[in-house]
């Protein structure tokens, strides 16, 4: 797999798997790269998965291993791909539910975000369901103030360093929202704050990154930043545990249970099929699936 054709934090996160798993395992057994057989390759499979490791994640060792061998045979220093026609499926063990808020616990959370340095990342995750790299990613020059839309367009991840970039996780992921009227309303307020703050006003050693999730000298706030405080934010306030991720599936969840179509929270959240959206939220709408009961018992009963 080549660096140029990965998001640097896609990158970094293969070439890490590469190092702490695929890497130590053939090279502990002395295995070179003509010695493995699909038998071998099916051997570290399974000990993967005796492991713990989940087969989604599996299958990216795979992507890994599939693309040494593919150099290899471009190299001329092998004839074929012995990891070519292997694949592993999922399991319904591996299917990801997110942990979601109710309603009155969301707006605990948000009244404990008040005045904290990722208060504005925490509306963002809730009100329009953004990643916590689009969050901390998004700039004043993507949000139309007059027409209430937010352009999803930037992203700031960090790996071994912090990289930002003009480019969303996939096609999907670059999309136009428009703000809740409570957002927009705090959006301003942020807007406010930030125009009026000493360090800008002065020009004491002030970065103007234009981001909205930013510290008070105008530098923006760091992807594990914003993850760690969140953490202490919950334990202080005694809220229920969750990740900052989990914010998204808040908002995917009050959507789906508010009626709203797998199609229209697909768009909502930026996934690149509807089929992936469906296969996370499907099990939240049990209200949706008592209105349908109900509507049966009317026209059968």
């Amino acid at each position: 797999m080549k660096k140029k054709q990965l998001r640097p934090d896609s990158y970094e996160s293969y070439l890490n798997l590469y190092s702490v798993h695929v890497k130590p395992y053939f090279k502990d057994k002395g295995l070179t790269l003509g010695d493995v057989i699909p038998r071998v390759i099916m051997q570290y499979v399974h000990t993967k998965e005796d492991a713990g490791q989940s087969r989604k994640s599996i299958r990216k060792h795979l992507v890994i291993l599939n693309g040494v061998f593919k150099e290899a045979i471009a190299m001329g220093e092998l004839t074929y791909n012995p990891c070519a026609n292997i694949t592993v499926k999922d399991n319904r063990d591996d299917h990801f539910e997110g942990t979601a808020y109710d309603i009155p616990t969301a707006k605990r959370l948000l009244d404990a975000v008040k005045g904290d340095p990722i208060e504005p990342a925490v509306f963002l995750g809730l009100f329009l369901g953004l990643r916590r790299s689009e969050a901390v990613g998004l700039r004043w020059k993507d949000i139309d103030m007059e027409n209430g839309i937010v352009h999803i367009r930037n992203t700031v991840v960090r790996f071994s360093t912090i990289s930002e970039l003009e480019k969303t996780k996939s096609r999907a992921s670059k999309r136009d929202l428009l703000m809740p009227k409570a957002l927009k309303e705090y959006l301003q307020t942020v807007w406010d704050r930030q125009e009026g703050s000493v360090a800008k006003l002065t020009g004491r050693t002030f970065s103007d990154t234009e981001h909205i999730c930013q510290w008070a000298d105008g530098t923006v706030l760091q992807p594990d930043y914003v993850s760690q405080r969140f953490a202490k934010i919950l334990k202080k306030n005694g809220l229920p545990h969750i990740r900052f991720h989990d914010l998204r599936h808040t908002a995917g969840s009050l959507l789906v249970n508010g009626g709203h179509t797998i199609k229209q929270v697909q768009e909502f959240l930026g996934h690149e099929k509807a089929s992936t959206t469906l296969d996370i939220y499907t099990h939240v709408s049990m209200e949706g699936k008592k209105d349908t009961a109900l509507a049966m018992d009317k026209l059968l009963a």
